[in-house]
């Protein structure tokens, strides 16, 4: 039967076959596989891929801790000196911290001398290089102290992370159980608490139980974190290092290591603190950046992933992994073609079926509920969990057009000129203009009384799920809130 008291059960037309197929389904399906990812990772794993250990204290002999520079505050590098005081009883043997600079010799220079004058107040192992030779750029300063100074473990820190007790041990132990690689658990940490920074924070939970321990508790290939990933040097050199001029290097150099057969591990239990952004442009400009580069990394990896010695369904889910924007950039584009194309057929495009729209509602629901469950476990009240999740939702609608914009670009373009994330001082001093969230703003809200007028009221009203949160992102981003 097509209906049940007059209620239509399944689809009334092939275009809204299509539209549910090519831009409904797949943000759905992804919110699914999280939520399936999530619990998995609960359950645990015997994987000697996903470790559990917490050794807080030992011995860093043979490992060199890198952090690349440029355009950064100083008070983000004496920051993190300062916090490595607190790491001394992982701080011994024959280790050392290379901060190694891009900035120009007249700015640099000033620098250095703070910083290794803080360093050897506080005995601390930590050497500043001013580099002036090759091409700029991370992916080359990364390189070069890989070639020329590094001792057998690389550990690549950024400026503003902060590893916690255990993090730094841990790692190195499991680069010498085996693995080329090894990465640990992110956990947000901010300067400024807007409500922005918050939902970023506290979502970030989330993004590792499923991206990182669910992935590895199925033993899937984890790919390397831009910051807090320790390496193997002998394996760096045999797949040749960072490609220069790439975007996303950590999930590039994933994609090499993989195509050698090489293994990467996941530490579930220790973590390294993340600066997240606090205004609404620096998170842009990093999401931009994100979506470029895995679109970037699919287009010149995937043959890497395919030769592989991994099997073909690891494989599959490697490549798909780098896919993970693609599902974000089909919000945006479902929002600009759904109710273009009401207009153009005269037909109630989001008045679906009964059975369609059930199965949408109760895909949603289990994403949903495996976030819920995913901030609960770190303390937060009932009400600030469901508030930070309405936020995280938000911003990821707002985000969605930019998130588009630079998947296609990664796609079509071979070389993108980018900006590092501001962080500290310099995030202050963004404005965010939001031109981009205003002009997809006035473009929903002007097909919705379009649609309204000509009787498409599902469709109409379907764009409000686009309208409250960009209102709520141009109104309530970067809201200073006291936790």
């Amino acid at each position: 039967m097509r209906s049940v008291l007059g209620a239509q059960l399944f689809f009334s037309s092939v275009a809204q076959v299509v539209v549910f197929i090519a831009l409904l389904l797949p943000p759905v399906i992804m919110g699914l596989v999280h939520a399936i990812l999530y619990f998995q990772g609960r359950r645990g794993s015997r994987d000697p891929q996903m470790l559990n250990v917490a050794d807080s204290g030992g011995n860093l002999s043979g490992v060199t801790i890198v952090v690349p520079v440029k355009d950064e505050p100083e008070s983000l590098m004496l920051g993190m000196i300062n916090h490595m005081t607190r790491l001394r009883s992982e701080l011994r043997g024959d280790y050392e911290v290379v901060f190694v600079c891009d900035d120009p010799p007249e700015k640099a220079a000033p620098i250095k001398k703070s910083v290794e004058k803080l360093a050897q107040d506080l005995n601390l192992k930590v050497r500043f290089m001013i580099r002036t030779e090759g091409q700029k750029g991370r992916a080359a300063a990364l390189n070069w102290v890989v070639r020329n100074f590094a001792r057998d473990i690389v550990v690549i820190l950024d400026v503003d992370t902060r590893p916690q007790p255990g993090y730094l041990t841990n790692l190195v132990k499991c680069v010498r159980e085996g693995n080329a690689a090894c990465v640990g658990r992110w956990d947000g940490y901010w300067i400024t608490s807007t409500k922005l920074a918050r939902a970023v924070g506290f979502s970030m939970k989330y993004l590792v139980d499923t991206l990182y321990r669910g992935r590895a508790s199925k033993g899937f290939f984890i790919f390397p974190l831009g910051s807090g990933t320790a390496f193997d040097r002998g394996a760096l050199l045999n797949v040749g290092l960072w490609d220069e001029g790439i975007v996303q290097d950590d999930m590039h150099i994933g994609t090499k290591l993989m195509w050698k057969g090489y293994r990467v591990g996941f530490i579930d239990n220790v973590s390294l603190k993340v600066l997240v952004p606090s205004r609404y442009e620096a998170l842009k400009l990093q999401q931009a950046r994100w979506s470029y580069g895995a679109m970037e990394t699919l287009k010149n990896g995937w043959r890497r992933i395919f030769s592989s010695p991994y099997p073909f369904l690891k494989k599959v889910e490697a490549t798909l992994f780098l896919m993970q924007y693609v599902p974000h950039a089909l919000l945006a584009l479902s929002g600009i073609v759904i109710p273009a194309l009401a207009l153009l057929l005269r037909q109630d495009i989001m008045l679906l079926g009964v059975v369609p729209a059930a199965f949408l509602l109760v895909l949603i629901g289990l994403y949903g509920y495996s976030f819920y469950s995913s901030l609960r476990e770190v303390g937060l009240s009932r009400s600030l969990t469901i508030r930070t999740m309405g936020s995280s939702s938000s911003f990821t609608i707002s985000l969605s057009p930019i998130v588009l914009a630079y998947t296609v670009i990664g796609l079509l373009r071979n070389r993108y000129s980018y900006r590092v994330t501001p962080k500290g001082e310099s995030e202050s001093a963004l404005v965010s203009r939001c031109l981009e969230e205003k002009i997809f703003l006035a473009y929903v809200v002007g097909m919705m009384i379009l649609n309204i007028i000509l009787g498409n009221y599902a469709t109409g009203l379907w764009l409000l799920m686009f309208i409250a949160p960009l209102i709520y992102t141009l109104t309530n981003a970067e809201r200073i809130i006291k936790l």
